[in-house]
This record gives C-alpha cells, sequence and structure tokens, in this order.
C-alpha cells in the first residue's frame, strides 16, 4: 500500500489544484472538533484559552486507489507521515476570532493524515489557541456568559470550497470537563457567510454557552464586605462619648470598604456600563460611610444638648436647695 500511495503523489496528484477544481465544482469539506482542556474566561483581556483536536474531511477522487487496485475495500485505510503533508492540498481553514495559536510539535508534529481507498481523507492536528470572547458584564459576578468557534475559508469563496459540519458529534468535550470559574451548559452549532471586499466566503459557528459559578466571589468578596458593614454597626452601641474608639472603627472600616473595592476594581475591565459588583461595593461604602455621618450628627446633638442638661440640673439643684430651706424652716416652728 505504501508503494501504491507513493506512486500516485508522484504520478497522478497535484497538490496545488484543489479536488473539483478540473471540472468547476466546489470542493466539500467536513469539519469537527473535540475539547481537550479550557482556561476561565479572562474579564480584562477578554478572551479564554482552549485545547482542541480539529478534524477536517473531504473526497480526493485523484487518491482512490480501490478502483485501480481491487485488493483493496473501501474501509482500507493508509496514514500519511507527517513528512508527506505538503505534497496534498489541504483546506486553507482559518479561526476569524482567533488571538493567538500554537501547534504541537512534541515529539513529532501533532498531525494526522489518512487516505482511505475510497479517496476520502482526515485530517486531524491538536491546536492551542487563545479565541477572542466579547463578555458582557452587567450582572458580573451571577452572570451567563456565551463564546465562539468562528471557522471560515480564508482564500477559497463559496463557489471554490464549501465547509459543513459533520452530521455526528460535530462538537465534542472532553468527560467531566473542568472549566475554572464557569460550568460549560451546552454548545450548539451554526452556519454563516463571511462578506468581505474579496468575495463572500463559507464559515461555521460553534456557540459554547457558560455560568459563572459564584462561590468563590461569595468568599472572597461578598461576605468579608458584609463582614465589615457589620462592623461599622459596632460603633452604634459605644458611648457617645468615647469619641477616639467610634472614630477610629469608623474611619477603618471606610478605608477597608475603599481599599477592597479599588483591589476588586483593578482586576476588572474598564467598562461603560456599572456591573452588579460596582453597585454590591457601593452599596457596602455607603453604609460604612453612613455609620460614620452618624456619628458625627449624634456628637452634634449630644455637644448642644449639653448647656440643657446642665441648666436643667442647676435649676434642679436650687429648687432642692429651696426646698431643704423650707422644710428646716418648718421643723424649727414645731
Amino acid at each position: 500500500m505504501h508503494l501504491i500511495i507513493s506512486q500516485l503523489l508522484e504520478d497522478q496528484y497535484n497538490g496545488e489544484i484543489r479536488p473539483g477544481a478540473v471540472n468547476s465544482e466546489a470542493t466539500t469539506v467536513y469539519l469537527n472538533f473535540r475539547i481537550n482542556s479550557m482556561s476561565a474566561l479572562r474579564e480584562t483581556s477578554m478572551d479564554y484559552t482552549v485545547n482542541v483536536y480539529l478534524r477536517m474531511m473531504w473526497f480526493e477522487p485523484r487518491l482512490a486507489f480501490q478502483t485501480a487496485h481491487g485488493d483493496y475495500t473501501e474501509n482500507d485505510a493508509y496514514t500519511l507521515s507527517h513528512k508527506q503533508f505538503s505534497k496534498l492540498w489541504i483546506p486553507d481553514l482559518f479561526i476569524k476570532n482567533e488571538k493567538d495559536g500554537k501547534l504541537h510539535d512534541l515529539v513529532l508534529p501533532n498531525k494526522l493524515m489518512r487516505l482511505n481507498a475510497s479517496g476520502s481523507i482526515l485530517y486531524s492536528q491538536r491546536l492551542s489557541l487563545t479565541l477572542a470572547c466579547e463578555l458582557d458584564l452587567t450582572r458580573f459576578p451571577l452572570d451567563n456568559q456565551t463564546c465562539k468557534f468562528i471557522f471560515a475559508s480564508y482564500a477559497h469563496t463559496l463557489e471554490d470550497v464549501i465547509i459543513l459540519w459533520t452530521k455526528e458529534n460535530p462538537v465534542q468535550a472532553i468527560k467531566d470537563l473542568k472549566v475554572p470559574e464557569f460550568e460549560l451548559l451546552d454548545i450548539t452549532t451554526g452556519y454563516c457567510i463571511s462578506n468581505s471586499s474579496t468575495g463572500a466566503y463559507a464559515c461555521l459557528e460553534a456557540v459554547l454557552f457558560f455560568q459563572r459559578q459564584v462561590n468563590y466571589y461569595l468568599i472572597q468578596v461578598y461576605l468579608p464586605s458584609l463582614l465589615v458593614v457589620v462592623l461599622s454597626w459596632v460603633s452604634f452601641w459605644i458611648d457617645a462619648d468615647a469619641v477616639p474608639a467610634r472614630v477610629s472603627l469608623g474611619l477603618l472600616t471606610v478605608l477597608t470598604m475603599t481599599t477592597q473595592s479599588s483591589n476588586f476594581a483593578a482586576r476588572m475591565p474598564r467598562v461603560s456600563y456599572v456591573k452588579a459588583i460596582d453597585v454590591w461595593m457601593a452599596s457596602c461604602l455607603l453604609f460604612v460611610f453612613g455609620a460614620l455621618v452618624e456619628y458625627s450628627f449624634v456628637n452634634v446633638l449630644v455637644r448642644r444638648s449639653r448647656p440643657m442638661q446642665q441648666q436643667i440640673i442647676s435649676n434642679l439643684v436650687k429648687q432642692a436647695q429651696v426646698n431643704i430651706k423650707k422644710a428646716g424652716l418648718a421643723v424649727n416652728s414645731l
């Protein structure tokens, strides 16, 4: 079989010409991929990293060897060496929302090309990709997010290359795929057309639906800020005359909330809308600031009421003295 394939590649095949080009027919390419691992969605850079097996299938009648050699059936296949890949035509697929990518080549290039006797070709490669994902953080961290894979042909228009999802399992994921901070709810697929000044190109979309797990934020954000607010309320039970204690406690809680809010904001992108976490932090800061302002009002009221209290006490003392004198005169008269 090796000799047959080598002879086909050397004598009857030109990898610079796509299948069907001679008859002006479009080449149909079937695609699927498998997700091996995935990073958390990064809010600051609006992207995520994923490791996938990308697979493409197409029919290449020029390399069919079943008819010419009756010893082989349709299911017989030959796995080509990675050194032979450059001799074959491969679809010019690219990922539109890719920000960065890596081909794996340890120990050898992580690529597979398998030729069936009928002429169908399976091409697979392992990729690590950093993909852009526009996150909507309005309800952060109680949000759901949607990210996409968008595949398209780079140079061949719809008249030359048609890209379709495979009929069964176009997108797969390893069992119990773990995405830090998120849960992968569902994956859907669809078709699109990429229009540009150079023509219309076939494209595919895979949409990933995520739900954020809020446990981390409950422990690291909500609970500490709630405790700081409760701590600021302790000043209500401290005597109004204990000025250093109440002022120190009020300033401490205000500074703590300000620092916590600033540290958290530094980890978030500078978006133009208000996030749910911003409302929570602002509310907590308002409560602790209100507790500090409350003591200022209480202190003013206490200082204003002291002269009146002293006057009342002085009047009571004088009245008591008069009553004592009257009582003494009454006793003497008896």
